[in-house]
């Protein structure tokens, strides 16, 4: 009888494809997304020649990166006829940075995202938590001078 399985040093970097292994390296700043951005909203034209570039990059990565960041709102919009395809990034507080996507592949879109993401890195963060339980508690809760 033959044995089916057979040892080797490295069963799965072996089966896949060498652009697996780069995306892994990448995944880092992927999944920390939702740490530092609060909302990325891509404003894309479904026809124009100009969002085909970011089209693609949505098609191929789109899965991967909600993936990574569940709780993160990745939005898709209908751009602009005739306007470059865009990005918006919300981060704590309201702040919102616009970039263009124009004239990008897809791995200037991914640079361009990475950016956003160590952008957010250093902006200040909401740190409150959510107010919980019944409305006495919140009402407790509440700075004194609300009421005065």
């Amino acid at each position: 009888m033959h044995h089916v399985f057979h040892s080797c040093a490295h069963p799965v970097k072996t089966l896949l494809p060498p652009t697996v292994h780069s995306r892994k390296v990448m995944a880092a700043w992927r999944a920390s997304i939702s740490k530092h951005v609060r909302e990325l909203r891509f404003l894309i034209s479904a026809s124009e020649e100009s969002s085909a570039a970011a089209r693609s990059y949505i098609r191929h990565n789109y899965d991967e990166l909600k993936m990574l960041n569940p709780t993160t709102p990745f939005l898709v919009r209908d751009g602009w006829p005739g306007k470059d395809p865009y990005v918006v990034a919300t981060y704590d507080w309201g702040k919102e940075v616009i970039k263009t996507m124009g004239g990008l592949d897809e791995k200037g879109i991914d640079a361009l995202l990475k950016g956003l993401v160590e952008d957010g890195k250093s902006l200040p963060k909401y740190t409150h938590p959510p107010l919980r339980g019944t409305p006495d508690a919140i009402v407790d809760a509440l700075p004194r001078d609300v009421f005065y």
